[in-house]
Order: C-alpha cells, then sequence, then structure tokens
C-alpha cells in the first residue's frame, strides 16, 4: 500500500483538507 491509498479529502471532514482515511489526523502532520 502506497501513501496515495492512504490519504482522502471530504469537504465534510477538516473542511476538505486532506486526511489519513479512518482517521481525522491531517496528512500534513503524518
Amino acid at each position: 500500500m502506497n501513501w496515495q491509498e492512504r490519504i482522502f479529502s471530504d469537504p465534510q471532514v477538516l473542511q476538505g483538507k486532506p486526511c489519513i482515511k479512518g482517521t481525522c489526523i491531517p496528512a500534513a502532520l503524518a
């Protein structure tokens, strides 16, 4: 699994900022 499969963006989560899938952790912190 690569990093692109773990990151998602949803307008209802963190105002659409990229997050790690299954969490509310911003991708910028990971």
